[in-house]
Parts: C-alpha cells; structure tokens; sequence
C-alpha cells in the first residue's frame, strides 16, 4: 500500500465500508432489485475511480489486478441488468453469469499463477547473480 497521502491510505477503510454497505443493501433491500444493481454499480464505478485516481498499491501490477477484478465485476452488473428486463430469460442470465464468474476467477488464478512465476524467475535470477560475484570474489 501507498503511504504517500491520505488518499491511497484510506484504500482498506473503503473496501472494508464498500463490504459492508453491499451486504446490508443486499440483504434489506430485496425488495427492490433494480436499485441494489444501481447502487453496486455505482460503488463499482467509485472504486475504478478510485483506483486508477489514486493508485493505492505501490505495485503496478497489483493495481492493474484490482483494476480488472472491478471491471470484471462491472461487466457482471451491466449483464444482470440486461437481463432483469425479461423474466422469460432467468435461467440464461443464471447461467451467463455463472460463466462470467468461472471465467473471471479462472482468468484472476491465470494472473496470479503467471505474476507468481515472473517472481521466481526474478528471485532464481538474483541467487545466480549472488551465487556468480560470490565466486568472483573468492577467484
């Protein structure tokens, strides 16, 4: 996490209230549908704002991941509500939406799977290196 300004460091306080907001309007406002998909939407788009105004993390590439995992989100929102327009297609909106969350995760554990390797790759690099001046400084 950034600790340049108080921006970037409120980034956890707005996740942790964005949560708790989704859940309560979730579970109370069953009633109205429509209205919890605007305000999921609304909080999505804040935190694409917030995100890419402020870059809380300090790897670029972990911003680019949180990027996407709401941008994946937002996509999942605009096909619910493409879908809450006709009842007759229910069961095609449970299983597109279904398909956009196995894709999404499985694109989300490729990205984690492919960061993960480039850091090995870099930390195998570094123990040659220190291995190669070790041996340069023993010669």
């Amino acid at each position: 996490m950034h600790c340049k300004d108080i921006y970037s460091s409120l980034f956890n306080i707005l996740f942790l209230y964005r949560r708790f907001v989704s859940a309560l309007w979730l579970v109370f406002g069953s009633a109205y549908p429509y209205f919890q998909i605007q305000a999921l939407l609304v909080m999505s788009l804040m935190t694409i704002w917030y995100i890419g105004g402020f870059t809380p993390y300090t790897q670029r590439k972990v911003n680019f991941i949180e990027s996407f995992n709401e941008i994946s989100v937002l996509f999942c929102i605009y096909i619910v509500m493409l879908f809450m327009m006709s009842t007759d297609l229910k069961f095609l909106s449970k299983m597109t939406i279904l398909f956009i969350c196995v894709v999404g995760t499985n694109v989300g554990v490729f990205i984690i799977y492919a960061l993960s390797g480039v850091a090995l790759d870099q930390i195998d690099q570094k123990k040659k290196r220190d291995k190669k001046e070790s041996n340069d400084k023993a010669v």
